[in-house]
């Protein structure tokens, strides 16, 4: 049987990134379920568009596993309706099946929103999501 272990929020030296400069930082660990995945992230998204008229994201795979639900992986973004919102997306660590859809997608609303880091990167991520 396989565990789940989620987690969608970290911290960076003491601070909570989404709290400042309205950016959203999630860490994906586990295998993601998509149904509190969605209840997680899209309140946070609407908040954002909100309040800057745009989304900022920053996400960190750190153990990840893959979705519950294969399909959902691909569906999310068709789903969300902030998906034309999203003016940076930086993904740090992402495994290689995570990185030929969003830039597909979301470059065809707007070059130049996906942007891929290592690991050892998380502060030119948090300053490239923030430009």
């Amino acid at each position: 049987m396989i565990q789940k272990t989620t987690s969608y929020d970290f911290v960076h030296k003491g601070f909570a990134p989404n709290d400042r400069f309205g950016v959203i930082c999630i860490k994906m660990s586990g295998i993601i379920d998509h149904v509190s995945f969605a209840q997680h992230l899209l309140p946070r998204m609407k908040k954002s568009y909100e309040l800057h008229n745009e989304v900022r994201l920053v996400v960190a795979y750190d153990g990840y596993s893959g979705w519950s639900s294969d399909s959902f992986a691909e569906e999310m973004l068709h789903m969300s309706p902030y998906r034309h919102h999203i003016k940076k997306l930086a993904l740090i660590n992402a495994p290689a099946e995570v990185l030929g859809f969003p830039i597909k997608q979301l470059n065809k609303v707007s070059p130049n929103v996906v942007r891929h880091f290592s690991t050892g990167e998380i502060e030119e991520a948090l300053l490239w999501a923030n430009v």
